[in-house]
C-alpha cells in the first residue's frame, strides 16, 4: 500500500520530467509570416561564367553534349541569376584602343550562352570589365583619365546596346561595376587619385554615358563588390548612392552561421539608410579539400540562411561549376583552386579536366540544387523573420509570393529533433520535405509529405527544405 501511494505521489512529477525532456529534445522553431524581411527576394544564385562556347574550351574538348549536360543542370536547379565574367578584350582584342568588333568570336560564343540562359529563364549579371583599373586602359601603358573616363564608359554603354537592345537579351538585367575593384590593385592608379576616388569617377562616368544614350533603365548598377566584409561600403553609400541601384560585398572563410550572419547584417546595416537592396555577391570557403566533401553542402546552407535572415536580396556562390577560364588565365595553375586553367570551385566538374569522373558532380551539388530550386526567388518572393534554436538554424521564403519554403539546418554532429511553428498567419500545406544528408549527398531522399505543422528529425549535419513547391 505504501509503495502504491508512493507511485501515485510521484506520477505527476514523472510526467512533468518526461514533458521537460521531450521539450528539450525537440525544440520549436518559429516562422513569422507577419514579419517580412525582404519583399523582393531573388533566390539562391551563382557566379557562373558564360564560357561554355568559348574557343579555349572547344580547343580542350568541350562538345555540344557537354554543354547540354551543363544547361540541363541549370534548368534542373531553377537558377534565377548567373553572374558572369565580361571584359573588353572580347570585343577589342589586345587593346581597348582597337575598334570594338561586336561579332568577334568570343562575342559570338557569349551570345550563344546568353541565349541558352534566356531559354531557361535565367537572368544575367554581367561585369563592366573585370579588373579595375587595368581593364579601363586595356593594352595601353598607363591610364589617362581625360581619355579613359570617356572611352571606357562608351564601351560599357555600347555593350548594353549590342547585347540587350540589338540582340534582344533582355535577361541581362544587372551590371556589376568591376570585381573587387578597390579590394586590391590590379593596374595603375592615375596621378592625383586614390583607387577609391578614381573608381567613384569611373562609376559616375558609366552612369552618365548610359543615361546620355537612353540605356540606363535597361540595367541595375551594382557595387562596390569588394571583399573584406564589404570594403568601402560606407563610402559608397555617401558618394555613389545617386548611381548605385544595389549595394554588394562579400568575404570568405567565416566559421559558421553566426559569423556569416554577423557579417551579412553588418554590411546591410552600413547601407540600410539608403533603402536599397544588398547582395552577398560571392561566398564560399577557400579550402579545396573541404569543398570535396558532403559537409560543404551544410556549410553553404548555413550561409544562405544567414543571408536570408539578415534581410539580403540574394546570395551568389562562387562558383556554380568548375570552369575552364578564358585568356589571360586559361592556363592559370597552382593557387586558389586553379588547375591548368580550370577553376575547381564548383558543384560539378569540368568535363575535360584531368580528374576522376569529370562529367560528374561533387557532393555539394545535392545541396546547391535543393537550395536553388525550393527556396524560390524573383516574381514577388518574400523572406520572413524566423527564430533559431541552438544548433538548429531556420529561414523561410514564399516562392513566387505564395506558399511557403522553410529551410532547417542541423549544424551539429548528432541527429536533431524539432518542430516548426508558423506564427502571424495561416500555415499553408501540405509541405513536402526535400532532404540533404551529407552521408549520402547525391542520393535523393524520398520526398516526405507533412501537414502544415512539421515535426521531424534531421541527420547529423543535414538540412531539409519543407516547401509547398511540388517535386
Amino acid at each position: 500500500m505504501l509503495h502504491s501511494l508512493a507511485r501515485i505521489r510521484w506520477f505527476p512529477y514523472l510526467f512533468l520530467i518526461l514533458v521537460a525532456v521531450e521539450a528539450q529534445a525537440a525544440p520549436k522553431l518559429k516562422v513569422h509570416l507577419d514579419r517580412v524581411l525582404q519583399p523582393d527576394y531573388l533566390g539562391v544564385n551563382q557566379v557562373y561564367h558564360g564560357f561554355a562556347f568559348m574557343p579555349e574550351g572547344t580547343a580542350r574538348g568541350m562538345t555540344d553534349a557537354d554543354r547540354q549536360r551543363e544547361f540541363d543542370r541549370v534548368a534542373e536547379m531553377h537558377l534565377n541569376i548567373a553572374r558572369t565574367w565580361f571584359r573588353p578584350d572580347w570585343t577589342s582584342g589586345s587593346s581597348i584602343a582597337n575598334p570594338p568588333d561586336w561579332n568577334a568570336p568570343k562575342m559570338q560564343a557569349f551570345y550563344k550562352w546568353l541565349a541558352a540562359m534566356q531559354e531557361r529563364h535565367v537572368d544575367v549579371a554581367i561585369q563592366s570589365g573585370w579588373w579595375f583599373t587595368r581593364d579601363t586602359y586595356l593594352g595601353l601603358e598607363a591610364p589617362d583619365p581625360a581619355r579613359d573616363l570617356d572611352r571606357f564608359p562608351r564601351w560599357v554603354s555600347d555593350s548594353i546596346h549590342e547585347i540587350v537592345e540589338k540582340r534582344g537579351f533582355r535577361n541581362v538585367k544587372y551590371l556589376i561595376l568591376f570585381t573587387e575593384p578597390t579590394s586590391y590593385e590590379t593596374g595603375i592608379v592615375p596621378k592625383g587619385e586614390t583607387q577609391w576616388s578614381y573608381y567613384v569617377k569611373m562609376v559616375h562616368a558609366i552612369d552618365r554615358q548610359l543615361r546620355a544614350d537612353g540605356r540606363r533603365s535597361l540595367v541595375k548598377l551594382i557595387g562596390p563588390n569588394n571583399s573584406y566584409g564589404g570594403k568601402h561600403l560606407q563610402e559608397a553609400a555617401a558618394e555613389l548612392n545617386d548611381v548605385l541601384d544595389i549595394y554588394s560585398g562579400h568575404d570568405y572563410n567565416k566559421r559558421d552561421y553566426d559569423d556569416w550572419f554577423a557579417m551579412c547584417h553588418a554590411m546591410a546595416a552600413t547601407v540600410a539608410a539608403t533603402g536599397k537592396p544588398f547582395w552577398l555577391d560571392e561566398l564560399g570557403k577557400q579550402d579545396e579539400m573541404y569543398r570535396l566533401g558532403g559537409d560543404y553542402g551544410n556549410y553553404q546552407a548555413q550561409i544562405v540562411a544567414a543571408s536570408i535572415n539578415a534581410g539580403l536580396q540574394t546570395s551568389l556562390q562562387w562558383l556554380l561549376f568548375d570552369q575552364l577560364y578564358v585568356a589571360p588565365i586559361e592556363r592559370g595553375d597552382g593557387r586558389d583552386g586553379f588547375h591548368l586553367g580550370v577553376h575547381r570551385w564548383g558543384a560539378c566538374k569540368w568535363p575535360h579536366d584531368s580528374i576522376d569522373a569529370p562529367t560528374t558532380c561533387y557532393p555539394q551539388w545535392g545541396a546547391v540544387r535543393l537550395l536553388s530550386k525550393y527556396l524560390g526567388g524573383r516574381n514577388g518572393t518574400r523572406t520572413y523573420a524566423t527564430e533559431n534554436s541552438g544548433v538548429l538554424k531556420v529561414s523561410a521564403t514564399s516562392p513566387g509570393g505564395h506558399g511557403l519554403s522553410v529551410l532547417v539546418i542541423n549544424t551539429s554532429g548528432q541527429p536533431q529533433r524539432f518542430s516548426i511553428a508558423v506564427k502571424g498567419g495561416k500555415a499553408p500545406g501540405p509541405l513536402h520535405r526535400y532532404l540533404y544528408d551529407p552521408a549520402k549527398p547525391l542520393d535523393p531522399a524520398p520526398v516526405v509529405d507533412f501537414p502544415a505543422r512539421v515535426k521531424d528529425t534531421l541527420p547529423a549535419r543535414g538540412f531539409a527544405i519543407y516547401s509547398t513547391l511540388e517535386p
